[in-house]
């Protein structure tokens, strides 16, 4: 979409949800830090649901998982290889409860399969198999959270698109899966459907995007591998990389976050920077098309704490609670009330107290600091959790 499309108005919509109004209310309708998150264009309607609290959330390619304060697991939208494992195959349009269990401390979404881990460090994955990429020494689609073998010493998973990547205890990283792209960094383009061990020992932190996957050390250094016919690596080249290769000299890389073809990452100095893939202004740096294979340093005015790249759109966090969103808006996924897409960093709404963000296939998730989760952009397959198959462009509360 063009800089030339209309701006929509959020409008209530009859829902028995809160929604944003009018255009997502606007910076100067934001109260100070601390106060009510849902003053000014926020607004409860009679009738809302039960407000629920979640402590963690992640986003896939066209479902939602989220972990409650209680430590139990709920998905919701698009379920059509079991990804939201609930044992069907039947999309949900509001959050349904995953087992029993209320020991859910981390859980990771992917192009159409989940992996969660528990308090006792085990890992579970499920959802779609074709690649390996439940790690369970097959291809057979799972509806339900099986267990990836005994070990219970994970302490990280990340879900690509048709990839898992994990870190233990011991800073190890292991991925599974797709490979063709050398995405999993053991060297080979060979699919594994069981872990396998993926370069040195001290990895801090990994993120496993569409077809690459990037990881932080613990002395700060960054390194991708996997594809890079859009630079995504941020080596310098378009060069697939089988193992994993250093981005730049810097040794001060605070966290990671890969993409579909585009990859974006925090330094400890509160500065963002995005390489990859522009088709849509998703590197946030002013200008649509083409593609960056270095880092590019995005709006140096803000200081950022937080970020998240979805499909072609990328939002974070600054330090003061804001986030802001950037890339393809087709479907309202930048949550500033339009359907344009941005090559600049635009504001979401008036709130100024979000603590988390996510960012999934054409819509985005974030959690406010009471706890509340939000959601925005494309709701074809029910993935906005509002218990309707309804896109908005603003930020509407999940039950």
């Amino acid at each position: 979409m063009n800089q030339n499309s209309a701006r929509i108005g959020c409008l209530f919509l009859g829902l028995i949800v809160p929604i944003l109004i009018f255009g997502c209310g606007s910076a100067d309708e934001a109260g100070p830090a601390g106060t009510d998150p849902l003053s000014g264009a926020y607004e409860y309607q009679a009738g809302d649901l039960a407000v629920s609290t979640w402590s963690k959330f992640s986003l896939g390619l066209g479902h939602t998982c989220g972990i409650k304060k209680n430590g139990s697991l709920w998905c919701w939208g698009n379920n059509s290889n079991g990804e939201i494992g609930d044992g069907s195959t039947i999309q949900r349009n509001a959050p349904a409860a995953i087992g029993p269990d209320t020991n859910w401390v981390q859980i990771s979404g992917g192009g159409a399969h989940t992996c969660a881990r528990k308090s006792t460090k085990s890992l579970f994955c499920w959802g779609l198999n074709t690649n390996g990429q439940l790690g369970l020494g097959n291809t057979a689609d799972k509806k339900v959270p099986t267990q990836v073998g005994a070990a219970a010493s994970w302490s990280s998973v990340s879900s690509g698109g048709f990839h898992t990547c994990a870190k233990n205890t011991q800073n190890l990283i292991y991925c599974w899966g797709l490979n063709g792209d050398g995405q999993l960094g053991d060297g080979t383009t060979i699919r594994r459907k069981s872990p396998v061990g993926t370069g040195t020992s001290g990895w801090a932190a990994v993120s496993a995007g569409y077809l690459h996957t990037c990881a932080k050390k613990i002395n700060g250094t960054l390194w991708c591998w996997g594809d890079n016919s859009n630079g995504e690596l941020g080596d310098g080249t378009t060069a697939h990389r089988k193992v994993p290769v250093r981005i730049g000299s810097a040794k001060n890389w605070a966290a990671v976050a890969a993409g579909q073809y585009f990859t974006c990452a925090l330094k400890t100095n509160h500065t963002l920077w995005c390489w990859g893939n522009n088709g849509n202004g998703q590197l946030g740096i002013g200008s649509f098309g083409g593609y960056a294979n270095v880092p590019f340093q995005v709006d140096a005015s803000k200081a950022w704490a937080a970020v998240a790249t979805g499909s072609y759109h990328t939002c974070a966090k600054t330090t003061d609670g804001v986030i802001y969103c950037w890339g393809f808006n087709g479907a309202g996924a930048l949550g500033d009330g339009t359907i344009t897409d941005r090559n600049l960093p635009a504001r979401v709404g008036p709130a100024n107290n979000w603590s988390a963000v996510d960012a999934g296939g054409m819509y985005t998730c974030a959690k406010i600091k009471d706890g509340t989760l939000w959601c925005w952009g494309s709701n074809s397959v029910g993935q906005l959790g509002n218990g309707v198959a309804t896109s908005t462009p603003c930020p509407i509360m999940v039950p």
